[in-house]
Parts: structure tokens; C-alpha cells; sequence
């Protein structure tokens, strides 16, 4: 497990460790528990609420690549939010700059939520990923 997943699941309060992740998305395994709801601690003092397909990323550009078994687990996990009437979303770390126009396509259609998580404080923050189909999306400062 990356030692990102354990203090983003623990500030959300979501189960860590073995058996924490029961639900399967097609061939992909969310990183959250599919069908949980999680009110995130916000930087600004805030909570929102975060349900569906949840997954998080810990790396500076998110494509949807097959893994080693040539399944593309983002595709998986959004096509389950889809058949589920539920949104897609996508927890990031700050060194995330990039997500092509294909996996920001997958929060937008599903009306999910981009967060950033940060370790140092534990809390997370919104990230917009604006309404423009076909677009990637790229970190402002970067």
C-alpha cells in the first residue's frame, strides 16, 4: 500500500489495511469503499461530502494506462460509477500537474469531485476541473 493511501484514508476516516477495499469495479479496485459516503475536512475549515467511485492518484501526470494486466482501471472504475448513477472522483497529491482530457472527462461526465490531499495537514482541498469537455487538466502554477 503507498504511504499516501494510509493518512488520506485515515484523515476520511475509511478503513485502511487488509480487507479495506471488498468491492470490485469491473477488474479495478477503489481506493475507497464503493457505496461509502465521507465528509472531507477541508483546508478551509469546511467539509464536503464525497460519494461514489473514489480513487487517488500519487503521481505528477494521471493517464489512463493499462496496469500489468492490461485492464485501464480508471476506464473500469468510471464505468462502474456510470452504471451506478454515481460520480467518479479522483483524490491527487500536490506533485500532480497533469491529468489528460480522457480521465478529466471521467470526473466531469459523472459530475465527481477533483481533490488535492494534503499530507502535512492532513485535509484536502477542491481543485476545478472546469466544464470544458476535451480538455486536460493542468495545475495553475505549473
Amino acid at each position: 500500500m503507498s504511504p499516501f493511501v494510509v493518512p488520506y484514508s485515515e484523515a476520511l476516516g475509511a478503513p485502511v489495511g487488509k480487507g479495506s477495499k471488498p468491492l470490485k469495479t469491473g477488474e479495478a479496485r477503489p481506493d475507497l469503499p464503493v457505496g461509502d459516503e465521507f465528509d472531507v475536512p477541508l483546508q478551509s475549515g469546511n467539509t464536503a461530502r464525497l460519494k461514489g467511485v473514489s480513487d487517488f492518484k500519487d503521481v505528477g501526470e494521471i493517464y489512463n494506462s493499462p496496469d500489468k494486466y492490461g485492464k485501464r482501471q480508471l476506464t473500469e472504475m468510471f464505468n462502474d460509477a456510470i452504471s451506478r448513477g454515481e460520480p467518479f472522483n479522483l483524490i491527487v497529491s500536490p506533485r500532480t500537474r497533469y491529468i489528460t482530457p480522457e480521465v478529466a472527462d471521467f470526473i466531469r461526465k459523472s459530475k465527481g469531485k477533483l481533490l488535492e490531499f494534503d499530507p502535512a495537514t492532513m485535509t484536502f482541498r477542491s481543485l476545478p476541473i472546469g466544464d470544458q469537455s476535451g480538455a486536460a487538466w493542468r495545475r495553475p502554477e505549473s
